[in-house]
């Protein structure tokens, strides 16, 4: 099963901004990458099916097979492992590509950072804000006494005759 694909950018710099193709123009093959890897469950099922491929009349462009086997790569999770099970072919186009194995290619990632709790810095601000609701909700209120206090001993406040 197939699991993602990679670019692989060229040796060489390759600087790409804000391509505007116009309707209807034919594309043309770049050089916008060297290789196109793919991800795959089993390397060496997916050579098979490069090598076993039949063209679709005879004499017609075939694919091409390179290296297959293990890269020696930088296995993170598992120091002292394999190397990175790989294999290389080319396309009818001309276009290199490689498969690789996604555990072994898994392996070689660093380690996700720590995640930050959101649930946690989402409960802060809302304590943070509910503290400061309450501090304007008690100021408000103290303010309404003191207006109802001052109408009461001036004796404006309706409702509040004879008390």
């Amino acid at each position: 099963m197939t699991m993602g694909v990679l670019l692989i950018p060229q040796a060489a710099a390759c600087s790409v901004g804000a391509i505007d193709i116009p309707s209807g123009a034919p594309i043309e093959r770049g050089e916008g990458f060297g290789k196109l890897a793919i991800l795959t469950n089993d390397v060496e099922k997916e050579r098979i099916k490069i090598e076993s491929f039949t063209p679709l009349k005879p004499g017609g462009a075939q694919p091409t097979l390179g290296f297959s086997g293990e890269v020696k790569g930088v296995s993170l999770k598992t120091p002292g492992g394999g190397g990175t099970k790989v294999s290389v072919f080319g396309d009818l186009d001309g276009y290199q590509g490689v498969w690789v194995d996604y555990t072994d290619f898994e392996n070689e990632q660093p380690l996700p950072p720590k995640p930050t709790s959101l649930v946690a810095e989402f409960e802060e601000a809302m304590l943070a804000a509910n503290k400061e609701a309450a501090i304007q909700k008690k100021a408000a209120q103290m303010e309404e006494y003191e207006a109802l206090g001052d109408a009461v001993r001036s004796g404006s406040g309706s409702g509040y005759v004879g008390m």
